[in-house]
This record gives C-alpha cells, structure tokens and sequence, in this order.
C-alpha cells in the first residue's frame, strides 16, 4: 500500500516547497472494509486453482488394473497349458497302450515315437512357460513402478497440504499486520484532525 502525496494544501517546509495540483476523489465504497480473500479472488478471476495429484493417482490406479488383468489372463493362460499337457500326456500312454499289444517290433517303434512327441512337447511347454514367467515378472515391475508413484504421488499431497498450511498462517499474519496499520491510519488521521482545529485567541486585559 502507498500513503504518499496526500496533502492538498501548499507544503512550505519542504525543501523545495510544493503545490498540489489536481483533485482528491473517494475510493469506490466496493474497495474499502474488505478482506485479504476479497482481493486473491478477484486477482483470481474467480477460476479455482486446479492440482495435477488426483490425475496421477487416478491414472496409477488404472495401471495397476490394466496389470492385475494381464497377471490374471497369465494365470489362466498356464493353466490351459497344464491342462493341455496333461491331455497330450493322457493321449500318448493310451496309444502307447494299444500299441503295446502289437508285435514286439511295431510297439518298439511307436514307443520310440510316442517318447518323441512326448519330449517335443515338454520342450515346447518349457518354452511356453519361460514366456509366462518373462510376462509376470514384466507385470511385477509395472506393479513396482505403479506403487512408487502412487508413493510419490503420496508424498506430493502431504508437501501440498504443508504449503497450504504455511499459506493460511501467512495470510493470517498478514490480515493482522494490515488490521494494525488500519488502527495505525485512524489514530493519525484523529491527531491531524485535532490539530487542525484553530485555537482560541488570547484574551486581552487592558488596564483601568
């Protein structure tokens, strides 16, 4: 705030002496006994201030389904694959079975052959099963990254709500500060005023 260059009349103790030039006007009645929010809101524009924290969250915990549901379709991805050894293996000990009561020749031959399938197939689970254990360890570290952000994200409110805190105790103090000076204001504009009073003249006694 500025209280400078109010004084109307002709200055004659300054050094050089002055003249006021112009007129006073009021302030608006709109502008006076108002408080600190008053003035942010309008400095504002009446737009209220958005924060970036309840997007990242949100955006964290679409992560975190998005890897929930790959984990899941994983899990069920091996255990078809379980179930679809388990049926290979079931198929191939029947036809080793019914091969087993042909000639000694012939059920040799198949045997080395059903073994074949057999070995083929546990290589390709082991194969398959290498890329299920590759895609939940991807889907472990996504859920690491996820819980580091959320943490962060965390950790960012707190200082958010810190700040805002520090914020209100400032404008508290400075809506004290301001109250005070006010007080200040009216006590000097009364000594002003008080000394602007003319003072009665001498009374003179003249001599019988």
């Amino acid at each position: 705030m500025e209280f400078t260059k109010t004084e109307p009349a002709i200055v004659k103790g300054a050094a050089p002496p002055y003249a006021r030039r112009g007129s006073f006007y009021s302030l608006e009645p709109y502008k006076t006994d108002q408080n600190v929010n008053y003035y942010f809101d309008r400095a504002n524009g009446l737009m209220p201030i958005r924060s970036s924290i309840p997007e990242a969250i949100k955006n964290s915990a679409t992560n975190a389904e998005a890897a929930a549901a790959s984990s899941k379709q994983a899990e069920t991805s091996a255990e078809q694959a379980v179930v679809s050894a388990r049926n290979a293996a079931q198929s191939a000990i029947d036809a080793t079975t019914r091969l087993f009561r042909l000639s000694l020749a012939a059920a040799g031959a198949l045997v080395i052959a059903a073994f074949g399938i057999l070995i083929a197939l546990v290589v390709g689970l082991h194969q398959y099963f290498g890329q299920i254990e590759a895609n939940v360890q991807a889907a472990q570290s996504l859920i690491g990254t996820i819980t580091t952000a959320a943490d962060q994200a965390k950790a960012d409110a707190a200082r958010a709500i810190a700040a805002e805190e520090e914020l209100r105790r400032e404008l508290e103090t400075a809506k004290a500060q301001m109250d005070a000076t006010r007080t200040q204001l009216l006590s000097i504009g009364q000594e002003v005023g008080r000394l602007r009073k003319p003072s009665s003249p001498p009374t003179i006694q003249t001599p019988k």
